[in-house]
């Protein structure tokens, strides 16, 4: 069926590990033909542990689209010796619609360290619009977008991007609006196919 959750609220969840893995996941969305979260609060994932996984935000639709609209916070901070942060995932059999004015916000912290701010699925269309904040934070690798090798990836930036974008091998887009920035941190890479960045 149709999913959609929508939050105006606090929801934080929290995991530890001493010497093994945990996992923390602060909202999560499932749906066949259509997954939505709809934020307006804030939804927070924080992990300590020796392989430390945190995720703000999962949404996720094995038959159609995956959707996230935020003008709230999406927070996922992670610890450990392997660190993995992403501040919203989204899995759609069709792609992916990203919708943000608030903060999408990720930070791994660790010897082997990975943080991303908004992760989208590897087919369909994935589209993303930031009027807000999204960045990586952390020890590694920092990256404020990554798309899925077999989708193409259509970026609006408005607002911050903060850390490295990485796409898939068809055609990809980022625009970077007038007053918008984007802080490249590390190395971004678009892929294969004809891609644009203006």
């Amino acid at each position: 069926g149709e999913s959609l959750v929508e939050n105006g609220g606090d929801i934080i969840a929290m995991a530890s590990a001493e010497g093994g893995v945990g996992y923390s996941y602060g909202a999560a969305v499932f749906g066949a033909f259509s997954a939505d979260l709809l934020n307006t609060g804030t939804i927070r994932a924080a992990t300590e542990a020796e392989d430390a996984r945190a995720t703000g935000a999962l949404v996720s639709s094995v038959a159609g689209d995956a959707g996230l609209t935020s003008s709230g916070d999406i927070l996922a901070s992670a610890s450990g010796a392997t660190a993995y942060a992403i501040g919203a995932k989204l899995l759609g059999a069709d792609g992916a619609l990203v919708d943000n004015g608030g903060r999408i916000l990720a930070g791994a912290y660790g010897a082997d360290a990975t943080a991303i701010g908004v992760w989208m699925g590897a087919t369909g269309s994935n589209v993303l619009t930031n009027a807000g904040t999204i960045a990586a934070f952390g020890d590694g690798a920092r990256i404020a977008v990554w798309s899925g090798a077999g989708a193409s990836a259509s970026i609006a930036n408005h607002g911050s991007l903060i850390g490295a974008v990485v796409t898939g091998d068809l055609d990809d887009s980022l625009v970077n609006a007038a007053g918008a920035s984007w802080l490249v941190l590390g190395e971004s890479d678009f892929g294969d196919g004809d891609d644009a960045i203006a």
